[in-house]
C-alpha cells in the first residue's frame, strides 16, 4: 500500500502487526525450545535419522524394480524415474503418466517438468511425510509399477 498519509500507514501497519505477529506467550516457548542446544540437537538428529531411513526404504522398493533414482544427498525428496512407462518421451507422456499415476495409485508424485526438468519421466517423491502415509504411499508405487510392469510383459 503506498499513501502519504503517515497516520494511515501507521494505522494499517499496526493492523498488519496485529493480524500477523505471533503472540508473546508462544514467542516464549519457541525461545526457550530454541536455547535448549541438548534438545535441539538431538530432535534434528532424531529428524535426520528418520529422512535417511525413509529415503533408504523407498530406494530399496526402487531397487527391486530396477527404477533409477537420483541418491539424495540432502533435501526432502527422492527423484525417480519413471520413463520407461510414459507412451511418448515428451512433457505430455509425463503428464499422461502423472494422471495415470494420481487416478489408478491415488498417488501425488511432483511431475518432473513442474520443478523445470529437462528430461521428461522424473518424478519427486517426498520422503518427510509422516510414517504411516509415507508406508502406504511405498505401497501405492509398489502396486502401480508391478501393474504397469505386468502389462507391459504381455
Amino acid at each position: 500500500m503506498f499513501s502519504k498519509n503517515t497516520r494511515l500507514i501507521d494505522s494499517m501497519m499496526h493492523k498488519v502487526n496485529i493480524s500477523l505477529g505471533t503472540n508473546s506467550r508462544s514467542n516464549a516457548i519457541l525461545a526457550g525450545m530454541l536455547a535448549d542446544t541438548d534438545w535441539l540437537e538431538m530432535t534434528i538428529n532424531k529428524t535426520i535419522d528418520r529422512i535417511k531411513e525413509a529415503a533408504q526404504k523407498l530406494m530399496d522398493q526402487l531397487d527391486r524394480f530396477d527404477i533409477k533414482y537420483i541418491v539424495p544427498k540432502a533435501g526432502f525428496n527422492v527423484w525417480l524415474y519413471l520413463g520407461g512407462f510414459m507412451k511418448e518421451n515428451s512433457k505430455e507422456g509425463e503428464f499422461e503418466l502423472y494422471k495415470s499415476i494420481v487416478v489408478e495409485a491415488k498417488l501425488a508424485l511432483g511431475p518432473g517438468s513442474f520443478f523445470y526438468c529437462n528430461e521428461p519421466g522424473w518424478f519427486r517423491f517426498p520422503i518427510t511425510i509422516n510414517c504411516q502415509l509415507f508406508d502406504v504411499a511405498i505401497t501405492r508405487l509398489t502396486n502401480f509399477v508391478e501393474n504397469k510392469s505386468s502389462v507391459k510383459s504381455i
